[in-house]
Formats: structure tokens, sequence, C-alpha cells
């Protein structure tokens, strides 16, 4: 299975749940201009891939670093991403990074997980602190350009993760063709919920 089919499908089914830079992509084809391998220096690649693993961590399924949402997040802020939305997702990982040192003397990929979840709650608060109340839209938000730094990056994570193989079929269970919807499945009866919808 690839990311690019599991995304094509999903935004057929309705791809309104995705940030708008996923949208572009999706709607282009997912065929950038050029790679964005190698946008990120070597300390910001680092703490990208600390944060994501601090928001999905490895458990009995891996987590985000090894499902690929490093290079996933690398695409989309670098090939997809408005100027606006490149710049604040730059800017605040910046501000991410000087948190930890100014406060700890450390880079955060190398704080103890008590610290590190500090200060992503801090983060998460400044984010909630400025985003406004979400209305169901089918279209995208106009001002999702201007959302926070730390929303952005929990969006991609999330996207770039349960749209992975790893995430689609470690974490979630995939069926190519499911064939059927029920709608209402007990948990218990499947074991983890399904990837792409339900089956019979």
């Amino acid at each position: 299975m690839q990311r690019r089919d599991t995304l094509k499908g999903l935004l057929l089914l309705g791809g309104f749940g995705f940030p708008a830079a996923v949208q572009r992509a999706l709607a282009a084809g997912l065929t950038p201009e050029g790679s964005a391998a190698g946008m990120f220096d070597v300390p910001a690649r680092a703490l990208v891939a600390a944060l994501a693993e601090r928001i999905i961590p490895a458990t009995d399924t891996p987590g985000a670093v090894e499902a690929g949402v490093v290079d996933f997040i690398e695409q989309i802020v670098f090939s997809w991403y408005t100027d606006a939305e490149r710049a604040i997702f730059l800017q605040g990982l910046e501000d991410a990074g000087a948190m930890a040192t100014t406060r700890f003397q450390q880079d955060f990929a190398t704080l103890d997980g008590e610290r590190q979840d500090q200060l992503l709650g801090e983060l998460e608060q400044r984010a909630l602190a400025v985003a406004k109340p979400a209305a169901f839209s089918l279209q995208p938000d106009l001002d999702e350009d201007l959302s926070p730094f730390f929303s952005k990056l929990k969006e991609l994570v999330v996207v770039g993760y349960y749209t992975s193989e790893i995430g689609a079929t470690r974490e979630l269970r995939y069926e190519r063709m499911p064939m059927v919807y029920r709608a209402d499945v007990p948990l218990a009866e499947i074991g983890r919920a399904w990837a792409n919808g339900m089956k019979d």
C-alpha cells in the first residue's frame, strides 16, 4: 500500500479533514516541482523528529519517526505550504528549540520525557490561546495559513502517521476492498479501528 493511494482514496471520500496544504498536494497529483529532501538542516530535522516522536511515540507499534513522518512533514512544508504557512512553521520550530535551550540549556531531543511534555504542553496552550473555535465546514479554512505552529505540527504528524503504511496497517487495520460499510461495529469484534472503512 502506498501513502499516495491512501490519500487519494480519502480525498475522494471527502478529504475535507486534511490540512489545506495536503489538499493542495492531492489536487496536484502529489507530484511536487522537486524533492524537499534535505531542506531541514540537521538541527531542525532532529527537532522535528523529537517533537513528532513525542506526539506519536513508539509503543507496541512503531512511532512517528519510523513511519517516515519527518520526511512527510519536510515535503509538505517545503513543497506545498504557502509562504505564510512555511514562515509560521519555521519560526515556530525555531521558537520551540529556543524554549528548550533557554529553559533547560539542552536541545529538545536530549531532554527527558517529562521536560519534553512540559514544553509540548506550553506549545499547546499557546496554540489554543490564538486558535479560533472551529465550525464544521466542507471547505478548507481560509485562515488556515495563519494557524499556530503547534496546530500545524500536530496536523502533519497525525496525517503523516496515519496515512503511512505503518500507521494504516500496524496501528489501524487496512482492508484494501472493504465492499461493505457497517457504521456500528463493536471494537472488541475487530480489535482496532479500520484505516479505510469496515470489513463485513
